[in-house]
């Protein structure tokens, strides 16, 4: 029904936050990025789209993706300990060694 409604309505960012939720809630990663990364696109201070797209970016070992959305959160000033962790492993594996450090030490 989601899916129905987010051909029709396409001005409804809510109802591809929505699908893009319930596929990430799934467990269903890829089918989760590109809704959620639409919803980014049409609201890039959407702190939760944002988030659940860097956090399905990095399940999928999509980490280079992974640190360029999420790294965004750490310059709105978005210092979760969630945001950091996940962004710390893409840090890591994309092998961006400045990055993994300011997601450890978020005093900085």
């Amino acid at each position: 029904m989601l899916r129905k409604a987010g051909a029709t309505a396409t001005e409804r960012t809510g109802i591809r936050l929505n699908l893009g939720l319930v596929e990430y809630k799934r467990g269903n990663y890829p089918d989760a990025i590109a809704p959620l990364e639409r919803v980014v696109k049409e609201k890039p201070d959407s702190v939760q789209a944002r988030y659940l797209l860097g956090l399905s970016y990095s399940f999928v070992e999509r980490h280079a993706d992974a640190v360029k959305v999420l790294e965004q959160l750490l310059a709105a000033d978005v210092r979760s300990i969630r945001v950091l962790y996940v962004l710390g492993i893409s840090a890591f594996y994309f092998e961006n060694e400045a990055l993994d450090q300011k997601a450890n030490d978020p005093a900085d």
